[in-house]
């Protein structure tokens, strides 16, 4: 039978495996691209051939290089932060608003989708959504805690990237 005591600890297993499967996931495919840039840029820019996006392909590569080792490590991060202090509020919050945006990416890969505006109308409205709660928690940390996390400064960079990353994709599919 289940006590309280067991099911928390459940409950901080399960975030320990799914920060460190989000940390081995974003740091493969991270890695994978650099080590095999040319075969990724080759693939991509055929699959974006026919796309608003097709002469940008090496700029988002290297931007979802950089977003992907970032958030890979901020994860690994997070699951020693789980282990450590056993504290995951945060770090739910944020794998929920990054696992948002993935969805919505992948979605807008989808060739029928790539020329559809809402996808990427959708990411720039939730990467809107993430930079304002950024903003909020960068003025706590500054003025009322008097305190700055610094993964909390890494995810608020990499949030902002995919907010400019989107806003751009939106203004050239209009």
């Amino acid at each position: 039978m289940l006590t309280v005591g067991s099911t928390f600890r459940v409950v901080w297993l399960l975030q320990i495996l799914c920060s460190a499967f989000l940390a081995i996931l974003f740091l493969q495919s991270g890695i994978d691209k650099i080590v095999d840039r040319r075969g990724n840029l080759d693939w991509l820019k055929g699959h974006f051939a026919k796309s608003p996006l097709a002469g940008i392909v090496p700029a988002m590569v290297t931007t979802i290089t950089i977003l992907e080792i970032a958030a890979g490590a901020l994860s690994a991060i997070g699951c020693v932060v789980i282990i450590l202090s056993r504290e995951s509020t945060l770090a739910f919050y944020g794998a929920v608003g990054y696992a948002a945006l993935l969805a919505v990416a992948v979605l807008g890969l989808r060739p029928r989708l790539l020329a559809e505006r809402r996808v990427t109308l959708a990411l720039a409205a939730l990467a809107t959504v993430g930079v304002a709660f950024s903003l909020y928690l960068t003025y706590l940390e500054l003025f009322v805690i008097h305190a700055t996390c610094r993964w909390c400064v890494g995810s608020a960079v990499i949030v902002t990237a995919i907010w400019v990353v989107a806003l751009s994709a939106m203004r050239r599919s209009v």
